[in-house]
């Protein structure tokens, strides 16, 4: 997406930047509301320790915590 807004700040057409077009910006905001929509799907996903806050990704919690050693019934889906 970053490399999305650098390229319409500096491609130009008509005279103008092209980050300027309405049609322009409203896929850049489509592709941010994409972005960050995923981003938290995936932290909704996450298994959090409730003990030290570790989170882990996966589809279910792992046995112990790697961090403060809890066990499985230490963490909680998000």
């Amino acid at each position: 997406m970053e490399y999305a807004i650098d390229y319409a700040k500096k491609r130009r057409a008509f005279g103008t930047k092209i980050a300027n077009f309405q049609a322009i910006q409203h896929k850049i905001a489509e592709m941010y509301q994409e972005v960050e929509t995923s981003r938290l799907l995936v932290w909704k996903a996450a298994w959090r320790c409730r003990i030290c806050g570790h989170v882990h990704y996966g589809d279910e919690a792992p046995d112990e915590c790697p961090y403060c050693f809890f066990p499985k019934t230490a963490f909680i889906k998000n």
